[in-house]
């Protein structure tokens, strides 16, 4: 599940947000923001609230209304067109003089096409990482701020994070599930279906189960 910082004004985030929705109709999209209440409360497009979609799968990607300097990547909505770059920023949503909507992306000076910037967005953004420093791990090589930044720039993947869940392998203990990183779940994945690739009636395009009973 990816997330995506939304910053600024709430009329401009709230635009932001309406075109997001509209040029990505194929994607679910979650919003979480403060409700009435002061708790955070996560919408889900097309499934209503977070506890009414418990059961499906998460959505594509979650719009966060609840920033609190985390390693995530930023969209800004603000109206000023002379915003500095800063760390973990997109891209800048704005409303020019024709009250049209535009989005400029971090590398580029110029604003371009409404689909082309949702896209982008999308793809670029990523999964929430542990939001860990160098001591608590870093196995990646650095802390997740830092893998975080080099994201954005697309100079590495979030998913070099050793703690990143998998999202193709799910192990269970009694029933219970048991928190699996990204690379050991990439190892033990692509040692089974190594395994199982000589078995007559295998197919690499197949879901697998795979159960060991305790006498």
């Amino acid at each position: 599940m990816k997330c995506l910082s939304v910053v600024g004004t709430t009329s401009m985030r709230n635009a932001f947000k309406e075109i997001f929705l509209h040029q990505l109709p194929d994607k679910s999209v979650g919003i979480l923001h403060m409700n009435a209440e002061g708790s955070p409360e996560m919408i889900v497009t097309g499934r209503g609230s977070l506890e009414d979609c418990i059961s499906s799968r998460a959505p594509d990607i979650v719009l966060l209304d609840i920033v609190h300097d985390l390693a995530v990547p930023v969209v800004f909505c603000r109206s000023e067109v002379d915003i500095t770059w800063e760390p973990l920023e997109l891209a800048r949503f704005t409303i020019n003089r024709d009250d049209e909507p535009q989005i400029t992306l971090r590398e580029k000076s110029d604003p371009v096409r409404l689909e082309e910037g949702c896209v982008h967005l999308y793809e670029r953004s990523f999964h929430f990482l542990p939001q860990l420093t160098m001591d608590q791990c870093g196995r990646c090589g650095t802390d997740c701020r830092e893998l975080a930044e080099a994201v954005v720039m697309g100079e590495r993947k979030a998913e070099e994070c050793y703690l990143t869940p998998s999202s193709g392998l799910r192990i269970l203990v009694d029933g219970q599930p048991i928190r699996l990183g990204r690379f050991p779940a990439d190892l033990v994945e692509g040692t089974l279906k190594g395994l199982l690739s000589v078995l007559r009636g295998y197919r690499e395009d197949a879901d697998l189960k795979i159960e060991i009973f305790r006498s």
